[in-house]
């Protein structure tokens, strides 16, 4: 029965498709992270010690100082004080070129992200992607207008992805309990 349950699967290779974020891709984040912000993050011995709102957090990427010591919290996306990081980050009204809408539901999150630039919404799918945008920004605000745009359309957009793998699910759920 279980061989079964698997044939129809067929093995795909993660390396095949470029990786939205990668380890590097949050230290280097983190490392922007100074003093002149809000949120401050210093490296010691492997360790991130970032501090936000007044709160410490030790975090990392290194698997080995992870397994040593339980109070070390994994570096990854989906981490709700990262989640809390990029909020207190993006403040109201500085009409900044990087526009994401989210949405969630149960175990379902999807986050979708455009930069509005010369007038132009354009999807960013990784974060080289949004790095390289933000080295060849100006600095100049985006219309009002343009970002309210931007804001519903990433969010119409993470919704319906949200919709689908809500419905993905329960159809996979139904022809497990039909089989």
């Amino acid at each position: 029965m279980s061989s079964k349950g698997y044939a129809e699967s067929e093995a795909v290779n993660p390396e095949d498709e470029a990786a939205p974020i990668r380890r590097s891709d949050l230290e280097a984040a983190v490392t922007g992270l100074t003093c002149d912000l809000p949120v401050k993050a210093i490296m010691k011995d492997g360790v991130w010690h970032i501090v936000r709102a007044g709160r410490k957090v030790k975090a990392s990427c290194n698997v080995a100082r992870l397994e040593s010591d339980p109070k070390i919290t994994p570096l990854v996306p989906d981490q709700e004080f990262v989640r809390e990081i990029a909020t207190q980050l993006s403040e109201p009204g500085k009409l900044l070129p990087l526009v994401v809408g989210s949405c969630a539901e149960g175990p379902f999150r999807v986050s979708v992200a455009y930069w509005v630039g010369e007038g132009k919404l354009v999807k960013v799918e990784t974060l080289v992607d949004l790095r390289r945008k933000m080295d060849r920004w100006t600095g100049e605000k985006s219309a009002p207008e343009i970002v309210l745009s931007a804001k519903q359309k990433a969010e119409r957009e993470a919704k319906k992805s949200v919709a689908a793998m809500v419905a993905r699910s329960a159809e996979l759920q139904r022809a497990g309990l039909d089989a």
